[in-house]
């Protein structure tokens, strides 16, 4: 391999290591900046706010099912990222990463984090239609306040 090739796939290898890294450490930023990581699932939080709205019972119960639905979701998808992390830690542990593993295990991550991300979505876009607009915008305005 020449020296040029060779220096490519080092700056690549550098580059997907950096973006494995930025990624690891942006998914946990992104959850405490969206309340979740205060309890061990991070829906304790929305299930307190669910609490504090004063729906009406069948609305309320109907709300806490859902959530627990994300619940139950979210801890296969949970096992399979921390696995998937470890094995990328394992890769780059290596003395010479493979590029193309390495980048395929990025892939592998990236895609369980964008489903986590879309189940999450799937689950606040229930919980706005149940509760309802004046409800939804209550539930907002709790967003960020550290309770």
């Amino acid at each position: 391999m020449t020296k040029t090739k060779q220096a490519w796939k080092r700056w690549a290898i550098v580059g997907a290591i950096g973006l494995a890294t930025a990624g690891l450490l942006g998914s946990d930023a992104l959850a405490r900046s969206h309340g979740r990581g205060c309890g061990h699932d991070g829906l304790e939080r929305l299930e307190s706010r669910i609490d504090e709205l004063g729906l009406d019972a069948e609305k309320k119960t109907a709300a806490l099912q859902v959530i627990e639905r994300a619940r139950a979701a979210q801890e296969p998808r949970r096992e399979q990222m921390k696995a998937a992390r470890e094995q990328m830690h394992a890769l780059l542990e290596q003395d010479a990463p493979e590029l193309d593993k390495v980048l395929a295990q990025a892939d592998v991550i990236g895609t369980l984090a964008t489903a986590g991300k879309k189940d999450r979505l799937q689950m606040m876009l229930e919980l706005r239609t149940l509760v309802g607009s004046e409800h939804w915008q209550e539930l907002r305005s709790h967003k960020g306040r550290g309770h």
